[in-house]
């Protein structure tokens, strides 16, 4: 399990559907999750909107490109930096797991998951 250098509490996220875990692997990933202690950071833009139902890839690239122009096109407002340093992916992932909710959050995962493995 790749987690960071500076904090084995924080798993990356992208490549997670690709991990070998088992079964009892699996599950006590998600408790850790479920019960923080481990956090998600840098989910893929596919375990993100299955946090979201309804969102589609087309409209998350284009509120990127919204957010883009806003933002003078490099990402930076020239204020006090807020813009320039938006939330981390595990802190939009919490908000997101506090809209729908946590269960409704993981049925959309391992429904990804399931589909990436043949299942």
């Amino acid at each position: 399990m790749r987690t960071s250098h500076e904090n084995p509490t924080i798993v990356k996220g992208k490549g997670i559907g690709h991990r070998r875990l088992s079964g009892d692997d699996g599950a006590d990933l998600v408790l850790d999750f479920w019960t923080c202690v481990k956090h998600l950071d840098q989910p893929s833009l596919q375990q993100a909107l299955a946090l979201v139902p309804g969102v589609s890839r087309a409209a998350v690239y284009k509120a990127r490109a919204r957010r883009n122009e806003n933002n003078g096109g490099n990402g930076g407002s020239g204020d006090n930096g807020a813009a320039a340093n938006p939330p981390s992916p595990a802190t939009l992932a919490a908000d997101l797991i506090k809209t729908v909710g946590f269960d409704t959050a993981l049925d959309l995962l391992v429904q990804i998951d399931g589909g990436n493995n043949g299942g």
